[in-house]
């Protein structure tokens, strides 16, 4: 169902984030959107409501009060909403569907909130040994988000890695003619696609992953729907390894064969491995007359602790103070800042609570001579 995200004009400084709801069902058809913003430094929610189509009511959840506070209304908001049956649209606007509501055909042993599998990071002194053991694959490691697509009988329900449903674009839906979950990374309007969890009503997540990509391998989809390569032994890993490091790639995924699906990071099946590091850091006061942010993360104290400025694109949205962002970076030394950061974009799909310091590469100490 196409829709169109309506524009509300106030007198804020920058909306930090915001959700665009939609309810379909029972002869209802209606809409709710909410944003977080920011007013001279204090923070407002605000929301509009009513009919699809129709002069929508306006009301203030929570008026100049902290971040914080503004962040928890936020959420809770956002939450009573889907809670009722409301879907959570993406707010990349041209080209996304909302689902028909929660009455909406979805494949039996998929529950309405859906974990997917998570990577677990590795170290660069680890990679020879997954590289050479023979009961690993490999495959790219795609630079998007990590999302579930799960189509039945024409209807199309997407998960992103939290469980939460969101939008997608239209053209997923006309790529693909069977029924099936399958799981990936959005990139753009294209779905890149490295496991198969159910296929004509049948669950796969108990078969082990080689069963399941040589399934999914066999599968014809759309343009917009893509396949990511395996690759097994261990000169075939070493050549597609140089491959991707040599062309900038984000980096690997080494995948156990015979693993089942498992959700979550539960498991030690799958691996990741990137040539950089990456941080989600919450946005603060840049340089002064720089184009940039400041960025900040959480010690195991709770306190927000700076970890230095990266400079931005004239020609790139300046995030707002308190926002989510990815950044790239080289290495952190301790109790000093990222070194060589770059921005990679806003992530919606991240809480203020995942920005901790422990996640951060430290610089390698050299040996005293």
């Amino acid at each position: 169902m196409p829709f169109l995200i309506v524009a509300i004009e106030r007198c804020v400084d920058m909306i930090i984030r915001k959700a665009d709801l939609f309810f379909v069902g029972g002869g209802s058809d209606k809409e709710y959107h909410v944003q977080l913003d920011d007013i001279a430094g204090l923070y407002t929610v605000a929301c509009q409501w009513g009919r699809r189509g129709s002069t929508l009511q306006t009301g203030v959840k929570a008026e100049g009060v902290k971040l914080e506070v503004a962040d928890r209304m936020f959420k809770k908001v956002v939450a009573e909403k889907v809670g009722k049956g409301y879907v959570e649209v993406s707010d990349s606007g041209v080209g996304y569907v909302a689902p028909e509501g929660s009455t909406a055909a979805k494949p039996t042993t998929t529950p309405p909130s859906f974990i997917p599998q998570l990577l677990n990071p590795i170290e660069e002194s680890e990679l020879e040994g997954y590289l050479r053991d023979e009961g690993y694959g490999l495959q790219e490691k795609k630079d998007g988000k990590h999302q579930v697509v799960c189509f039945n009988d024409g209807e199309m329900r997407v998960y992103n890695k939290k469980g939460k449903e969101i939008g997608y674009p239209a053209v997923w839906r006309d790529a693909i003619s069977v029924s099936v979950v399958l799981d990936g990374e959005a990139i753009g309007e294209v779905f890149h696609v490295f496991d198969l969890l159910e296929v004509g009503g049948e669950d796969y997540r108990g078969r082990g992953y080689g069963d399941r990509f040589a399934r999914l391998s066999g599968m014809s989809f759309g343009a917009s729907v893509r396949v990511v390569p395996l690759v097994v032994g261990y000169k075939a890993k070493r050549q597609e390894y140089e491959r991707l490091l040599g062309e900038g790639r984000e980096g690997v995924v080494f995948k156990r064969l015979d693993a089942v699906y498992t959700p979550g990071k539960g498991h030690a099946d799958m691996v990741k491995h990137k040539f950089y590091s990456e941080a989600s850091v919450r946005v603060c006061v840049g340089r002064e007359g720089k184009h940039s942010i400041g960025m900040e993360v959480l010690d195991d104290k709770g306190t927000w602790v700076f970890v230095g400025h990266c400079t931005i694109g004239q020609a790139t949205y300046l995030p707002s103070i308190g926002s989510v962002v990815e950044v790239r970076y080289l290495n952190y030394q301790a109790g000093g800042s990222l070194y060589q950061p770059s921005f990679k974009g806003i992530r919606d799909d991240v809480d203020f609570e995942e920005c901790v310091l422990s996640q951060l590469k430290h610089k390698a100490k050299e040996d005293d001579e």
